[in-house]
């Protein structure tokens, strides 16, 4: 059990929020990372502290109600309300009415009280709750709503409230029952009818219960969901804080600065993959056949590619593997005392031409580990490009530019991990140095100047919006490391021209056909950058960035890793990130991109349960 400490928080503050004036309930494991003031403290976990608190034995847990919908409602931006279901990685459930004098149901009890109920409707179980709910109670939703039995891995049928009656009558829920926490029980005839028909006046009195607001419960199951992830851990999550590294501590940033950031590190990456997604189909296509087949506004949604709806490219893939090998370098470090970014990432692209079905050259010993090569959904061809392939082929070492001439956009699509890894260590690495990574992450397989300068120029866009800029601005900055180089002038002139693009008033399209088609670098940059800056939301930018001529998959990618690391995760349509491929280690990439200068790994750590998972995930090769 996650042990818990109790906070008493300054009545201004707790007011400031809307929240009432009583104990509040965290993890122990947080006081590592110094959160002691409510306003550094994400609400996400005052919301699980009272869930853990509420599901202790002799708890007095109605005293927590006030506060747990007091939290819900700072969530009400999640759009949970404009659902009509609730779902996690194994389990759905919808929402709806239920009839509790006469459905056959199953309930949530505690003590003698009703919290929640299910009855059967189609192939899911409906749900209603009529109070806020303990973390144990959550839990059992989670369960009974399962698609997958978790203890057998069989799919449970189509008559999912059987299933649930089961669960019901197992002895365990006797025990739970006797303990005072909350348990399933099973109505056959309605709520307080027993099996012989009987009537139990204690429960026949709560059939005219109302049930909490769809938003309530969507928040609450959320959060409990992310928190009781099988792969999640406190430790992980927050992480100790390196007392002697002052660019660490950054006492002028708040936790809701941090988290406002670390939803950027999300939004950049699944936003570019959302991009990619949207793209995929229409890659090899023409805008009139585009049109022909999506109507006069082109592509809207996602659509089949590779056989599946929300498919991403190589280029996304390949993203992946960008990140991949930051973090191994910066595991390797940790334990080695010696690391190479740039070697790092070589390593983790040969992995990834072996997800490709082709062995790399025996000159190289190349590891096949981590954390992305155990998703198996990465070994699958999504039309890699030629140059990236056969430069891969050729490679001598991990860090060897490319013999080759080509400035193909293969480059510059994968760096955006680059931009946040190198602003995450900004004590370290200055937007000049972000610039130099990510030119030579490109020219591993692009040797033509244009490829890699453009990389470069993407990276530091990224770079740059993270500390602020806007992308106008970012694009200024980018312009000025660009004149300082040789063989610039593609690039800045590309830059200039899509910025110069988006004060006109000539329709993207239109606009899109005068800067390319986006095969090449310089191109596909500045197609991006002129399709964020002229597009007035993120499903406008899926579709002008992916409805031309040309690589579509890839100018759709950088536009959403622009879009997302300006406006954050909550930008993103939520059912596009919930449903493009990949979805989960995308996310997971991500947070660790974030967190990773936090973690407490090394050779003087003692933390062992973290260092076992970090080196299971990014073995530091």
């Amino acid at each position: 059990m996650t042990e818990l400490i109790s906070l008493t928080f300054k009545k201004a503050a707790l007011d400031n929020l809307n929240i009432p004036e009583q104990e509040y309930f965290l993890p122990k494991q947080i006081f590592k990372s110094g959160l002691t003031n409510i306003e550094n403290i994400p609400k996400e976990l005052l919301l699980q502290g009272i869930q853990l608190r509420m599901s202790e034995k002799g708890c007095n847990y109605k005293d927590q109600h006030k506060a747990i919908l007091s939290l819900c409602n700072l969530f009400n931006d999640q759009g949970i309300e404009e659902e009509n279901f609730v779902e996690g990685e194994n389990w759905t459930a919808l929402y709806g009415d239920i009839n509790l004098a006469i459905d056959e149901i199953v309930t949530i009890q505690r003590n003698d009280e009703l919290l929640a109920a299910f009855k059967q409707k189609d192939e899911h179980l409906l749900i209603c709750v009529y109070q806020p709910l303990d973390d144990n109670a959550l839990n059992k939703i989670r369960a009974i709503c399962e698609n997958v039995d978790q203890m057998t891995g069989e799919l449970i049928g189509r008559n999912k409230l059987q299933y649930a009656a089961h669960r019901a009558g197992s002895i365990s829920q006797s025990y739970a029952s006797d303990a005072g926490q909350s348990y399933l029980s099973y109505w056959q005839y309605g709520l307080g009818i027993s099996h012989d028909v009987s009537s139990l006046e204690v429960w026949r009195k709560q059939t005219s219960l109302n049930p909490l607001p769809h938003k309530h419960i969507g928040t609450q199951l959320y959060v409990n969901e992310f928190f009781n992830q099988s792969k999640f851990c406190f430790e992980k999550y927050f992480l100790t804080l390196n007392k002697s590294d002052k660019s660490i501590q950054e006492p002028h940033k708040t936790i809701e600065n941090l988290d406002s950031t670390r939803s950027k590190f999300l939004g950049c990456l699944l936003g570019g993959a959302i991009g990619d997604a949207f793209g995929a189909p229409v890659e090899f296509m023409k805008r009139d056949e585009i049109l022909k087949k999506y109507g006069k506004d082109g592509i809207q949604n996602f659509d089949i590619a590779y056989g599946k709806t929300g498919a991403i490219t190589d280029d996304t893939q390949m993203t992946l593997f960008t990140a991949e090998g930051l973090l191994r370098s910066w595991v390797r470090g940790c334990f080695k005392g010696v690391t190479s970014e740039l070697g790092c990432i070589g390593h983790a692209y040969q992995r990834w031409y072996q997800t490709q079905g082709h062995s790399s050259p025996r000159s190289l010993h190349v590891e096949t580990d981590g954390y992305l090569w155990q998703q198996i959904e990465l070994h699958s061809q999504r039309a890699p490009g030629n140059t990236c392939l056969s430069a891969l082929a050729e490679m001598d070492s991990f860090e060897a530019p490319a013999i080759n001439n080509s400035k193909g956009c293969g480059g510059v699509m994968r760096v955006a991990p680059i931009g946040l890894y190198c602003w995450r260590l900004k004590h370290k690495y200055s937007v000049n140095d972000c610039f130099e990574l990510a030119s030579n992450a490109a020219n591993l397989t692009h040797g033509h100047a244009t490829g890699y300068l453009a990389s470069g120029a993407f990276a530091v866009i990224i770079y740059q919006i993270l500390e602020g800029e806007s992308l106008i601005d970012a694009c200024k900055t980018v312009l000025e490391i660009l004149n300082r180089k040789e063989y610039k002038h593609e690039t800045i002139n590309a830059i200039k021209q899509a910025v110069k693009l988006s004060k006109t008033d000539i329709l993207p399209h239109d606009a899109i056909k005068i800067m390319g088609e986006g095969w090449i670098a310089e191109e596909a940059l500045a197609i991006s950058i002129y399709c964020v800056l002229v597009a007035k939301n993120f499903k406008e930018l899926m579709n002008i960035s992916v409805s031309h001529d040309g690589d579509s998959d890839s100018t759709g990618a950088i536009a959403g890793n622009i879009w997302g690391t300006l406006y954050g995760l909550t930008n993103l349509p939520k059912t596009w990130a919930n449903d493009v491929e990949l979805e989960y280690p995308i996310t997971e990439i991500a947070c660790d991109l974030y967190n990773f200068p936090l973690w407490d790994i090394g050779e003087y750590s003692s933390n062992t349960k973290l260092i076992d998972i970090v080196c299971d995930r990014y073995p530091g090769s």
